[in-house]
């Protein structure tokens, strides 16, 4: 899964720097590469897509340029082992646009990204009971079978 976004600012340089190291950093991304024009953020692991249910904690790459009035930022988000969702989805999307309007409106977007990441828990707990249901009935109706004797 990928974005890229590219939007004008009119901070300076210096000041979208540390907007976005501490939007970044707030939300346990590492930086990993820095240079004049140029940020470089990671999180998460291939092996940690295996067992995590929170999107924001995906393998995930974030490259940032800056020009004189222009942010661009491509997020590329490793989604193996993953079953998408339209809620997980949406949590990047606004976690992008969080991170967007932090830098245009010098205020973070928290309440709408904490609201979606708590409606993704409840639909990831829904899901795990209809697996965990299908998996019980599953297993019933090969057992009645005699297939475990």
């Amino acid at each position: 899964m990928e974005y890229l976004i590219d939007f004008k600012v009119n901070n300076e340089r210096e000041l979208n720097r540390d907007y976005t190291v501490f939007f970044f950093q707030k939300h346990k991304f590492t930086l990993v590469e820095e240079k004049v024009d140029y940020l470089k953020f990671e999180k998460g692991s291939f092996f940690q897509n295996n067992y995590t249910f929170k999107p924001l904690n995906w393998k995930s790459n974030i490259e940032i340029r800056y020009t004189k009035n222009r942010i661009i930022a491509d997020f590329k988000i490793n989604t193996t082992y993953q079953i998408v969702t339209k809620n997980e989805k949406k949590i990047w999307e606004t976690f992008i646009n969080s991170y967007k309007k932090l830098l245009i409106y010098k205020k973070e977007n928290e309440v709408d990204l904490e609201n979606i990441k708590r409606k993704n828990r409840k639909n990831n707990i829904k899901i795990m009971f209809w697996i965990i249901l299908t998996t019980v009935l599953i297993m019933s109706f090969i057992g009645s079978l005699g297939f475990f004797e």
